[in-house]
């Protein structure tokens, strides 16, 4: 069987959405150490899970605007989208509305 040697050009081409992955995991843990500092331990999962669907939505119009192929036998740019769609949807089921209500009651009135 003859062996195939991996050719220099296809290695670079799919290193784009891990690398996105990559800086998009170090921004997430930066975001998530601020919002542990500053915000009451109720409004963590909430404001993370907006920051996790916003950056859903940019990856993928990201991918989108490039038209980046869907499938691959490699990591893709809509891979790492619904990756962060994921997290955000299970950050928000996570969250419980009652404890977040009156904070956001409180920080409202004069």
């Amino acid at each position: 069987m003859p062996v195939r040697l991996p050719v220099a050009g296809s290695q670079t081409r799919h290193q784009g959405p891990r690398l996105l992955a990559a800086i998009l995991s170090i921004a997430l843990a930066a975001t998530a150490a601020t919002v542990l500092w500053t915000l009451p331990r109720p409004l963590v999962l909430p404001v993370l899970s907006t920051f996790l669907i916003a950056a859903a939505m940019s990856v993928a119009l990201f991918a989108w605007r490039r038209q980046a192929p869907r499938t691959g036998n490699d990591v893709t740019y809509w891979d790492v989208a619904g990756a962060l769609t994921l997290f955000g949807i299970v950050a928000a089921l996570m969250s419980d509305p009652s404890e977040v209500i009156p904070i956001l009651e409180a920080q409202r009135k004069p």
